[in-house]
């Protein structure tokens, strides 16, 4: 490595912001996150929260909601409450889970090992 390109790496080292989540996001699959009655596809989620897209409905920072969550269309999903944490332009919403389903957090678990 150049002596140009270590001086980049620290200088890179010392802008970026630190990870604040506490726990790991995964992308893939998808999780479907229904609130009423409307799915909303995920862009990231872990077992703390999901940034669902394309929200449909008013939303405020600080209100909870809850519904289903699953990782088929067809499959009944596991209840859940979350807590509105950010909204983003365009409409993507992150959510803080509240109250979540042990076997939810089992087949989080499951996806990312």
């Amino acid at each position: 490595m150049s002596l140009l390109a270590r001086i980049v790496d620290r200088l890179k080292g010392r802008f970026e912001i630190p990870e604040q989540r506490s726990a790991a996001r995964a992308t893939d699959p998808w999780l479907i996150v229904e609130i009423d009655g409307y799915d909303h596809r995920s862009r990231d989620w872990s077992a703390s929260g999901v940034c669902i897209e394309g929200f449909a409905g008013e939303i405020a920072v600080g209100d909870r909601v809850s519904g289903r969550l699953r990782w088929q269309k067809r499959d009944p999903g596991h209840g859940f409450t979350a807590e509105v944490v950010r909204i983003e332009p365009g409409g993507a919403v992150a959510l803080r889970w509240l109250d979540l389903a042990e076997a939810a957090l089992d087949e989080m678990e499951a996806w990312h090992s």
